[in-house]
């Protein structure tokens, strides 16, 4: 049996983060290179606002592969208090 992350999946997570870009456009004022870092970031604390206060699940927002052995979540436990760039200051 063939385990992994469905198309649908892959097509949600490839969605999320791209709205992820788009806000970090937007408070920047300018289209930044693209950084995965940053954008996962971004994308943690919008699945962490849609769980909180939407009711909705994680794997709605942002679906990951769950082993026994191997957990990917990427929106465990946020930390929403520092900042998005890897360095620490944008």
């Amino acid at each position: 049996m063939e385990r992994g992350l469905t198309d649908e999946q892959i097509e949600q997570i490839d969605h999320l983060q791209a709205i992820s870009y788009r806000v970090m456009c937007e408070v920047l004022g300018y289209e930044p290179e693209w950084d995965i870092e940053c954008i996962v970031e971004i994308s943690d604390v919008l699945c962490s606002i849609a769980i909180t206060n939407f009711g909705k699940t994680e794997m709605e927002i942002y679906p990951y592969f769950d082993d026994e052995c191997i957990e990917l979540s990427p929106c465990d436990s946020p930390d929403v208090s520092g900042d998005v760039s890897p360095e620490g200051d944008l």
